[in-house]
């Protein structure tokens, strides 16, 4: 009988045998940067070389006009198979970017994208430096240095006290949860788990991608389902599940030659991941519902936005009431790598899973081990003894319940109550009449990211302490050199107006954790969003802007100036890649009129970059949106601020009672009066007059239908179909603007070589130009009303004298340009293969770029004088 792992290697061989003989090998493309290279062109292109040598052979003989009409005749087949398959590439591209947007999968819309952007410096071979700073260049000595490296991180040296162990409980499970985690996984698990693996992931040391998986159907299935069977029966792991790869990738900031600059990504065998997957959607919505309603980070339903606006309204109110608030933002140093492994079985146990169920998870985590890859080259293996495996679909789980574990110690025994404020559901302005609920605000949780709220420094100390000490009791530190202290501002009460306040100067206290001061701060970037001590935006606008600016410079000349890609591809990319970055957190904005211009101008320039005009040519904000088929940027941010506001408002749990988010929403300060120094901005004033502007007559009712708030929020944003004929448009009116900066040019040149000649004859300019002062109108109607302004005025013999130096400077000077006659190519009409046709109506036949004017000198003459073309 064959062992687990036997069976496993069987498998795998069996896989790649098919996999091979199925889909082929990958052997990469010639370019790896050019992937719509097919490999019917590449066959067209070795026929045209050596069509091309076959020519030169048969230079000055009588053969040569065969073998040279055969070589161009390749070449024409080239060119057009390859414009042909760049079109239908980069749809397909733009299609699966978009596509994934719209599924709330942003990673691999960013994937795609980083595909095609290519990578920048290959870190493969750069030399690195040791830990007293020489540089190593050799391959053996850097691969040792990572694997020492990597040893040093995932083997952090962390004590959990054996008396804190024993007091962990373990509380009775019940017996129908206790069945339903010991069952052995049947096939549909293994399907389900198949399905959830995403696409397009690197895959582990077997190198079977999901893809190849997925592609095996029920009968690949079936045969997992067996070993994952032997696995639970047997209590037996596969070894190639616990043996990581590593990798390493470029944060992007720092020296490239200091490790610390780096992180480690763990590619794990999928098969592995399966497994895993099948504990974790046993065990996920068990453990979600045990989980602090503070704590946000990877569960369903909840985001980073959710902090970032239950802070942001804290924050509000506490500047609307002037009342105190002091934040914490806490960091924890290498918090995923130091959980300390018994205590985390211990934990797992407290929470409810099974020992079968942990001792499935501890197969898993037994033995473990990573192989750093260069470049090829794999280092000796590395033991990971500590903190949860990268990589593994139950490790942000895992974290979860470790860290709320001790979170609710630290709440217990710190012994402070944090921001009490009130609450009362659909009063969104608090009126103070009714029954009302009061909600406690302490400590915001995205995973290892916290935030903590007091309204006294003295209560915020306390809470720092107690978490610094029961954090290290657990194996856990925290980084005080990144951990940060702000304090909101807070006004004298006699003060009545809302600018020149007076400030109400802070008593000087600092927190001291380990000798260490902890640092204060003005702002701090939570989560992606800027928060500022003064409350103002600016810096979280600039911010995004030169985030979105560098998404879209990334991708100038890889998708916005080429011209294989159609407009409606490259619109697609942009609202996938760039308006996600230029957005984020857009639903908590409360903008000013300066703030939203400045928004308003990047997404105006990035659709004018797109179509291909400047600013310099003049063509309206209305008209840019009307070609390109977008909504202004004022409706899209009205529509994202409505949308949050109707999904906040749905916000309630299983048990139909309301979330944190949603309580805090329509919180305010119990039985507090506001200051009579008047009220800034708040971001409800703006919700409130979106829901005006929007002539949204219920909004109470109207958010709880999810589909007919959709329709609402979205009557303002709706992307129309593309202009179909946007490249001439563009052709056309950039002309214009050349003649009419020519004619600038011209009135500008005039103006400074004026003489006092009035025998000179005027000469005529276009008909929106006046002839007496040279003004340029924007139509007849404006230059009839110039006209009669112009006529009481003293200056029309200067004018005159001038237009006169006109003719003799055009004589004589080349400076003076005007705007080049179009060429005949520029004249016709395209199909839909962007092709043209011979504008000859006895003819109309299909031309290509070249020899299209000769045919059309040839065939069109009378076309040609009514367009007035010189040939």
């Amino acid at each position: 009988m064959l062992s687990v792992n036997e069976k496993f290697t069987e498998f795998v061989d069996y896989v790649h045998e098919q996999g091979k003989e199925y889909f082929g090998k990958d052997q990469g493309c010639r370019n790896s940067t050019k992937e719509w290279f097919t490999q019917e062109i590449a066959d067209i292109v070795d026929k045209k070389a050596k069509a091309y040598v076959q020519w030169q052979r048969h230079r000055g003989m009588i053969e040569e006009n065969k073998y040279r009409n055969h070589y161009r005749t390749l070449a024409k087949m080239v060119k057009n198979k390859v414009q042909a398959r760049q079109r239908e590439y980069w749809e397909e591209i733009s299609v699966d970017i978009e596509n994934a947007m719209k599924d709330h999968d942003p990673a691999t819309a960013f994937q795609i994208i980083r595909r095609l952007r290519g990578s920048g410096m290959n870190t493969e071979h750069i030399a690195i430096h040791d830990k007293d700073g020489n540089t190593l260049t050799n391959s053996e000595d850097r691969l040792y240095r990572w694997k020492q490296y990597f040893d040093e991180m995932f083997n952090i040296n962390t004590v959990v006290d054996e008396q804190i162990l024993q007091q962990i409980p373990k509380p009775p499970i019940d017996q129908k949860e206790l069945s339903h985690q010991d069952a052995v996984p049947t096939v549909g698990e293994v399907v389900r788990a198949i399905q959830q693996i995403r696409n397009r992931r690197a895959p582990g040391k077997d190198e079977i991608p999901a893809e190849l998986l997925k592609a095996g159907g029920l009968p690949l299935a079936e045969w997992l389902h067996e070993i994952i069977r032997d696995v639970w029966e047997q209590e037996i792991m596969v070894k190639d599940w616990t043996v990581a790869v590593l990798i390493r990738l470029y944060k992007n900031k720092g020296d490239k030659r200091i490790c610390d600059n780096y992180r480690g990504i763990s590619l794990l065998v999928v098969a592995g991941k399966i497994f895993a997957r099948i504990l974790l959607n046993r065990i996920q919505n068990m453990l979600d519902k045990k989980l602090l309603e503070e704590q946000a980070g990877f569960r369903s339903g909840r985001s980073t936005i959710d902090q970032i606006f239950i802070l942001k309204m804290v924050m509000e109110r506490s500047r609307e009431f002037n009342q105190p608030l002091h934040i914490c933002f806490i960091d924890l140093q290498k918090a995923y790598d130091s959980v300390n492994r018994e205590a985390l079985w211990r934990i797992c146990r407290a929470y409810g899973l099974s020992d079968k169920m942990i001792k499935m998870i501890k197969l898993l985590y037994e033995d473990t081990r990573a192989e750093v890859r260069i470049d090829g080259d794999f280092s000796t293996s590395i033991q990971m003894k500590t903190g949860v495996k990268q990589g593994c679909l139950l490790s942000p789980i895992l974290f979860n319940i470790y860290i709320d574990f001790v979170m609710r110690i630290i709440l217990e025994q710190a012994g402070v109550k944090g921001v009490t404020m009130s609450y009362r559901l659909g009063d969104l302005w608090y009126s103070g009449h009714g029954n009302s609920n009061d909600i406690k605000l302490l400590a915001l949780m995205y995973a290892d990211d916290i935030a903590v709220m007091c309204q006294s420094i003295q209560d915020l100390e306390k809470f720092i302490k107690a978490f610094d000490e029961i954090t290290q009791n657990f194996g856990l530190t925290m980084n005080i050199k990144k951990t940060c202290i702000m304090s909101l501002k807070q006004f004298q009460k006699s003060t009545c107006k809302t600018k020149n306040r007076t400030e109400i100067a802070n008593v000087p206290f600092d927190i001291t954790i380990r000798n260490q001061k902890i640092e204060k701060a003005e702002e701090f970037n939570y989560l992606g969003c800027y928060i500022s001590k003064d409350q103002t935006q600016s810096k979280d606008i600039e911010t995004r802007v030169s985030k979105a600016s560098n998404a879209f410079n990334s991708l100038r000349r890889i998708v916005w100036y080429r011209k294989c890609i159609s407009i409606q591809a490259k619109i697609r990319i942009f609202r996938a890649s760039v308006l996600p970055v230029l957005l984020y957190g857009s639903e908590l904005w409360s903008l000013t009129v300066a703030e939203e211009q400045r928004l308003k101008a990047f997404y105006m320039k990035c659709l004018r970059t797109i179509i291909g005009v400047s600013i310099g040519d003049r063509m309206r904000n209305e008209y840019v949106l009307q070609l390109t088929g977008q909504p202004p940027l004022e409706n899209v941010l009205r529509r994202n601020r409505l949308r949050w506001f109707g999904h906040v408002n749905r916000m309630d749990n299983d048990q139909n009672c309301p979330m944190l988010t949603k309580k805090t929403l329509f919180a305010s300060f119990k039985d507090t009066r506001r200051p009579p120094h008047g009220i800034k901005l708040r971001w409800k004033d703006k919700i409130m007059k979106d829901i005006n502007i929007s002539n949204i007559k219920n909004w109470r009712r109207e958010t709880h239908d999810k589909d007919k708030w959709r329709k609402t929020i979205n009557r303002g944003v709706t992307y129309s179909i593309i202009h179909t004929d946007v490249t001439r448009i563009v052709r056309e009116h950039k002309e214009r603007a050349a003649n009419r900066r020519a004619r600038e040019e011209l009135l500008h040149h005039i103006q400074q070589n004026t003489t006092s000649d009035p025998n000179l004859p005027a000469s005529t300019f276009d008909d929106d130009t006046c002839t007496q002062c040279g003004r340029i109108c924007k139509n007849r109607k404006g230059l009839k009303i110039h006209q009669h302004t112009c006529e009481n005025k003293n200056i029309t013999d200067k004018k005159i004298v001038a237009q006169k130096v006109q003719q003799s400077t055009l004589r004589t000077s080349h400076r003076i340009t005007t705007s080049r006659p179009m060429k005949i190519i520029e004249l016709l009409s395209k199909n839909n293969n962007g092709e043209y046709i011979c504008p000859n109506q006895t003819c109309g036949r299909v031309l290509k770029g070249q020899g299209a004017t000769s045919h059309v000198k040839a065939c069109a003459k009378l076309w040609l004088k009514k367009q007035n073309v010189l040939f």
